[in-house]
């Protein structure tokens, strides 16, 4: 089984750069140990005629094409603002 030391628990803060207390150091050690212990029992169970799971919900989602159904002219598009220029909407200046 794989257990973290307290050196490994400063190793990683060094590199993370945060601060710990040696206090902390041991109840992190201890609780990343039993962490890694807990995965390590997963790997004892069985899983040799268990199907990968992609989707926890069975029904097949239909595709449909990728086509334009409706055909937005400028025109129509600049009809919905009340002011623009050069074929863009024009807002007030926000920032001085």
């Amino acid at each position: 089984m794989s257990e973290i030391k307290n050196n490994d628990i400063k190793k990683i803060a060094r590199l993370a750069r945060i601060e710990i207390s040696q206090e902390e150091t041991e109840i992190l050690a201890k609780q990343i140990s039993n962490t890694i212990s807990w995965i390590e029992n997963l790997n004892e169970a069985d899983t040799n005629n268990v199907e990968p799971l992609t989707n926890v919900n069975n029904s097949i989602l239909r595709m449909e094409n990728d086509t334009i159904e409706q055909n937005n002219s400028l025109e129509d598009i600049m009809s919905n603002t009340k002011s623009s220029k050069y074929n863009y909407f024009t807002v007030p200046k926000v920032i001085e």
